[in-house]
């Protein structure tokens, strides 16, 4: 399933593949445009489109930058892209007094609450963005919660991921020199141990991914189902040379020991996560724009990613997209502690006496092809793999932003 902005009129499109049919143009369906706003659709702009594993539900986001309609919309597919919803408005950013809100990323919990992170646009490029914002939805899209002001400032890149608990990982980028990328994250609490108490969650400090500063354009964020996030992007490595880097997440759940030990600890308790050392695979190419994607299939633990590269010849600056992948560990909930439908999260809550997380990247590897596998070598295999990542986990996800223009425009011209 893909999603793209036509980079002509600002039309949201989409259209599907089976699997054995994505790598040839002629597999995919006819584009058909995503449903917008009942007044002037406007521009829309950086689409995400993402699967439920549990239902096989679609849902698709992105933004209309002008116009009256303009603000953040939603719709969904239960019947895997045959019709779609009316597009529900996420957030109004002409009654907000906003000149725009762009680049919105969304992300579905195990309970089915939608999450969404964007950016306040200005539309101007000599004027950076004004911040980050957060909202989630417990009803499907029906009624959202007061967006919340994650980061006021000159930010990009903002995104969105949720963890096998309900808890909620917000990332985003500085834009102003110097580059710096932060997160934030919102334990999830359940009843489900059944002891009749709901515990909402809350924001903990904001804390610097020091690890990653060098990086251009947005990060890949890709969760393992449960209590794992993995984060890759293109970056350098310690000795200044371009390099895919890839950092690890995990958070501990804690249960209570007995039912009859306090009444705090009558409750699944998730309040506690690092992040492991920086893992560093040097490219022999540098990267080439804000081209990286990945996805994890859980079951076999094996995470893939794609990037994009630039050579430079006398005659002309030939970008290709590259694969890669490789085992990693993944984390596993007992089915005993997992979240159930009565559970309510608030992570809109600011949690008053969490001590704040703090990044610790560790040293970069050797660059010896140790952590990733090699790419193929330049005049080898085909350069250029359609981005269709298949993930078992939370959600089967393509991006298509970079590229979706292009495609479209060889595909219908």
């Amino acid at each position: 399933h893909a999603v793209w902005r036509d980079s002509v009129d600002g039309q949201i499109w989409y259209s599907r593949a089976y699997l054995q049919d994505a790598y040839s143009m002629g597999g995919w369906e006819e584009p058909r445009a995503l449903p917008g706003p009942a007044s002037d659709i406007g521009v829309g702009s950086w689409p995400q489109i993402i699967a439920t594993e549990s239902d096989g539900v679609l849902h698709a986001i992105y933004a209309v930058l002008v116009n009256e309609g303009r603000g953040i919309y939603y719709t969904t597919s239960a019947d895997a892209g045959v019709t779609w919803s009316d597009a529900m408005q996420v957030f109004d950013a002409e009654g907000a007094g906003w000149v725009a809100a762009d680049y919105p990323r969304l992300a579905v919990d195990p309970l089915g609450t939608l999450h969404v992170a964007w950016i306040r646009a200005t539309l101007s490029a000599d004027v950076p963005s004004q911040g980050v914002y957060y909202a989630y939805s417990s009803d499907g899209a029906q009624t959202w919660s007061a967006p919340l002001s994650v980061a006021e400032g000159a930010f990009t890149w903002p995104d969105v991921v949720a963890d096998g608990m309900g808890g909620v990982h917000l990332f985003w980028s500085q834009a102003s020199a110097p580059r710096s990328w932060w997160h934030q994250w919102s334990p999830g609490t359940s009843d489900a141990l059944g002891v009749g108490r709901e515990v909402p969650g809350g924001w903990v400090r904001a804390a610097r991914l020091s690890g990653f500063s060098d990086s251009e354009g947005p990060l890949a964020i890709a969760s393992d189902g449960a209590l794992g996030i993995h984060a890759l992007g293109l970056g350098l490595d310690s000795a200044g040379e371009p390099a895919l880097l890839h950092q690890t997440w995990s958070s501990i759940v804690e249960a209570p020991a007995s039912e009859a030990d306090t009444a705090d600890q009558q409750a699944v308790v998730q309040a506690n996560g690092k992040w492991e050392g920086l893992e560093t695979y040097r490219l022999a190419r540098v990267p080439y724009g804000a081209g990286v994607a990945a996805a994890l299939e859980a079951s076999s633990g094996r995470l893939d990613v794609l990037y994009r590269t630039t050579a430079s010849s006398i005659d002309e600056t030939q970008a290709s997209l590259w694969h890669t992948s490789r085992l990693v560990s993944v984390t596993a909930l007992d089915p005993e502690l997992q979240p159930t439908a009565e559970a309510v999260v608030d992570p809109t809550a600011v949690a008053e006496t969490t001590e704040p997380v703090t990044a610790t990247p560790g040293a970069a590897s050797s660059g010896d092809g140790s952590v990733f596998a090699s790419a193929p070598a330049p005049g080898g295999q085909s350069s250029m793999v359609l981005p269709l990542l298949v993930s078992a986990g939370l959600a089967a996800v393509i991006v298509v932003g970079v590229f979706g223009g292009r495609l479209y425009a060889k595909w219908r011209g």
